[in-house]
């Protein structure tokens, strides 16, 4: 990769250097912000059941350090169950004990690793071991 060397950069040349600097932080500044906190990302839909997922924060010290990202249900906090009384779940939580991994190479105890996951829209899916199941 070829060096090219910058040097007798004019006083003009320097103002514009600084102009585009300001230029780029600015836009940086009105890209970050673009979504608020509690905002409606989309509605998700699986199992003949709706859920909003909303913009936010799952932790407090994300606030200082970035914008609202998508967040998802917890299940495990709120339960929610289809018509039948499967529970959902998403795949990013963790496997409850009746969870068995599809493979014994996957070393993540999720639930979209899981045998029993069955999946809906997106990260949302239910789990359809019987043993969850509520009694309707």
């Amino acid at each position: 990769m070829e060096k090219i060397l910058y040097t007798n950069v004019s006083d003009s040349g320097m103002e514009d250097f600084f102009a585009a600097c300001e230029f780029i932080r600015k836009e940086k500044a009105v890209k970050k912000g673009l979504h608020k906190e509690g905002e409606l990302y989309k509605t998700l839909t699986a199992f003949g059941k709706s859920f909003d997922i909303r913009y936010g924060y799952y932790e407090e010290f994300e606030r200082e350090s970035t914008d609202p990202i998508p967040l998802y249900p917890d299940f495990q906090t709120t339960p929610h169950y289809t018509d039948e009384g499967h529970p959902f779940v998403t795949q990013m939580q963790d496997m409850c004990e009746h969870g068995q991994k599809r493979s014994h190479k996957l070393y993540d105890e999720c639930c979209g690793n899981c045998i029993h996951f069955e999946q809906g829209d997106e990260m949302i899916g239910r789990c359809a071991n019987n043993k969850c199941k509520t009694q309707n």
